[in-house]
């Protein structure tokens, strides 16, 4: 019997069940046995299927994917090789499913340690190709950041969408080299898939090798000036698909890839719109179709104009249609006839500014004379090529592309291209040369274009004179000087065959004014004598002159410009000539102290720079100190130790304390030192 304090309350109703559990345990625990075995029975059952492909589409809704499997390359792998985890039956996952709140379309998750297990990075390394025999190269991929984001393998490798299971999906591969890329480029430039395309393209009936353009530098877009469409943007409303708020985190680029690429592999298509890439625009001057109005007769036009066409003459297209100006742009006229010759000065001057006009004029003149003069050392060629013996073969096959080049200047109007008209009359000439050769004969007189000495160049510069000076590192260099009064030639100092191309070199230079020319050596070395002089305003030197500048010692005490060695070996022959032995020892030791300075510098300077701003220090300042102390470095490796050992030490410690400044505020230094 109950105690009437056990009769009543919630302690005696839990007290009664203990009581029946001890009475029943025996049952109790034979039915929990059986129910734990019955779990485990089929938690086993269940291990054991789910190792099977196609037990997955029993809750999943993922026919097509399963299709794709089974033709892959893949099918022969489980898909819990590469989708691990949730192979227990009880678990949040089936109560999900039993609660209907799961959700039907499978999202493949896939580690890219998952991959490794069978493609180790050892087989992957290397360079492949792919598709029309694009390189790649998965360590680049894989191994490093692309765009500041860390790709996994799921990144590139589809799993399903692209027909089959993980191949490669190329839209990616677009999104990736086309986003934000301007246009008629990509983010790595064409070349680093595509290479340099390798023998003859045929477009539009025009014949040209791409090699020879694109080694003088023509970018790609010169002539593809569309290369993709669309533009991988993000609509918000592809965000509201799986987040309801946080939006302000979509600013954060580096972020959203990182949870969403990096750590959660989210195909990058349930974000962004594709981008498609293959469907190209060329430059109107290819694309313009006046045959479908008029019977073709521009075709020699346009080859010259393009630069192509020619024989043993390397592709050089005009600069006009590097620059996309179609022919309309010069032959169009507002009356909706062909421009006048009025007219097309005009243009010219429309876009180049004024004296264009007057070199069109001279091209039209000289370039007609040209035109004239190489046609008529064609035919003098083909007259002497009759006393050739037939078995001169190399002369006559030269002969045949002298005609075919004097063909195109003739039909195509060499003022289309005045530098690759350049180049055919030399071919021309130099066939009709070795002809003359072969049979003994005067050589034919060359046109006054190819015979005078930088008469190409005078052809644009009688109209557009050329500067009486110009800007060279520190100096104002006497352009005219050398042009006119010393009758210097141009290719002298220019590439002959990239205009503007400086290719004369220092030595070259001082052959003349270290000998036959001599003008200060400050007018050219400008941070030696500022640093011996002790007026420097870069390095923040107010007269701090050196002792030997003090004393009247001039550049040409010290150094021999007629020895011919080394400015080091020369400077110390000098030193010990004036004094003795000891002060030889004396600059190798001055000479061995600013090397190691030097080099302490750039170590400082190029750790500084690798290691970023610490926290806590202003971003835009630390960039500018760098810069400073950048510049201040490159003062000195021209300026020279010897020159002022005392202001060249001062100013590497005063590089190191702007060094310091980027490390913590409280290290900065006061911009303003003075030495």
């Amino acid at each position: 019997m109950l105690s009437p304090s056990e009769k009543g309350g919630l302690g005696a109703f839990f007290k009664e069940i203990w009581r029946n559990v001890v009475e029943f345990r025996r049952s109790l625990i034979l039915a929990l046995g059986i129910i734990v075995g019955a779990i485990a029975l089929v938690n086993g059952g269940y291990y054991v299927a789910s190792a099977k492909p196609s037990s997955c589409l029993v809750c999943h809704y993922m026919q097509p994917h399963y299709d794709t499997w089974l033709n892959s390359a893949h099918k022969d792998v489980g898909c819990i090789e590469c989708h691990p985890g949730r192979r227990t039956l009880i678990d949040s996952y089936m109560l999900r499913y039993i609660t209907g709140t799961y959700h039907a379309q499978p999202f493949p998750d896939v580690k890219a340690n998952a991959c490794l297990k069978c493609h180790d990075e050892k087989s992957l390394a290397g360079e492949i190709t792919y598709k029309r025999g694009i390189k790649f190269n998965h360590e680049h991929h894989l191994g490093q950041l692309r765009r500041g984001k860390k790709l996994r393998c799921t990144a590139c490798h589809a799993t399903g969408q692209a027909g089959e299971h993980f191949a490669v999906d190329n839209e990616a591969c677009f999104l990736c080299h086309f986003k934000d890329a301007d246009k008629g480029r990509s983010y790595t430039t064409c070349n680093a898939c595509h290479g340099i395309p390798q023998g003859k393209v045929e477009h539009k009936g025009f014949s040209f090798n791409h090699s020879e353009y694109v080694g003088p530098g023509i970018e790609c877009n010169s002539c593809h000036t569309v290369v993709a469409s669309g533009n991988g943007d993000v609509p918000d409303k592809k965000c509201y698909e799986c987040h309801i708020e946080r939006f302000e985190a979509k600013q954060d680029l580096n972020a959203l890839h990182r949870i969403h690429i990096s750590e959660h592999g989210v195909d990058c298509f349930r974000c962004h719109d594709r981008i498609d890439h293959g469907k190209i625009e060329m430059a109107p001057a290819f694309e313009l179709d006046c045959n479908k109005c008029h019977q073709p007769q521009h075709g020699s036009t346009v080859q010259l104009y393009i630069g192509t066409g020619g024989e043993s003459v390397q592709n050089t297209p005009s600069a006009m249609f590097t620059a996309r100006v179609s022919c309309e742009a010069c032959h169009a006229s507002p009356t909706g006839k062909s421009a006048t010759w009025a007219e097309k000065k005009a243009a010219c001057v429309k876009c180049h500014g004024a004296g264009f006009d007057r070199m069109l004029d001279d091209w039209k003149r000289d370039f007609d004379r040209l035109t004239v003069q190489s046609e008529s050392v064609v035919q003098q060629a083909e007259r002497l090529a009759k006393s050739l013996p037939e078995n001169r073969m190399t002369e006559r096959e030269e002969l045949r592309k002298a005609r075919i080049n004097a063909d195109l200047l003739k039909d195509g109007l060499a003022v289309h291209n005045p530098f690759y008209s350049l180049k055919l009359a030399g071919q021309i000439c130099s066939a009709a040369d070795t002809i003359a050769r072969a049979v003994g004969a005067t050589k034919p007189q060359r046109p006054d274009m190819i015979s005078r000495t930088d008469a190409s160049c005078r052809t644009c510069h009688n109209a557009m004179p050329f500067p009486e000076t110009l800007k060279f590192e520190r100096m104002n260099f006497p352009h005219a000087v050398h042009s006119d009064a010393l009758e210097i030639s141009c290719s002298k100092c220019h590439s002959v065959e990239h205009h503007r191309q400086q290719v004369i070199t220092k030595a070259e230079c001082m052959q003349c004014h270290h000998k036959e020319a001599e003008i200060s050596c400050a007018h050219c070395h400008y941070e030696q004598n500022a640093l011996y002089t002790g007026v420097f305003p870069e390095l923040g030197i107010k007269n701090k002159p050196d002792p030997m500048s003090t004393g009247g010692v001039g550049c040409k005490d010290c150094h021999n410009l007629t020895s011919g060695k080394p400015a080091r070996d020369d400077v110390k022959d000098q030193c010990v000539a004036c004094h003795d032995e000891s002060y030889g020892r004396m600059l190798a030791g001055w000479l061995e102290k600013q090397d190691g300075l030097l080099d302490g510098v750039r170590s400082r300077l190029d750790s500084t720079n690798a290691r970023g701003p610490n926290s806590g220090v202003d971003s835009v300042a630390w960039s500018k100190s760098l810069n400073e102390a950048r510049g201040l470095l490159e003062l000195l490796v021209k300026a020279k130790a010897p020159h002022n050992r005392v202001q060249f030490e001062k100013t590497t410690i005063r590089i190191d304390a702007i060094l310091n400044s980027t490390v913590s505020p409280a290290a900065g230094v006061n911009r303003g030192d003075k030495q």
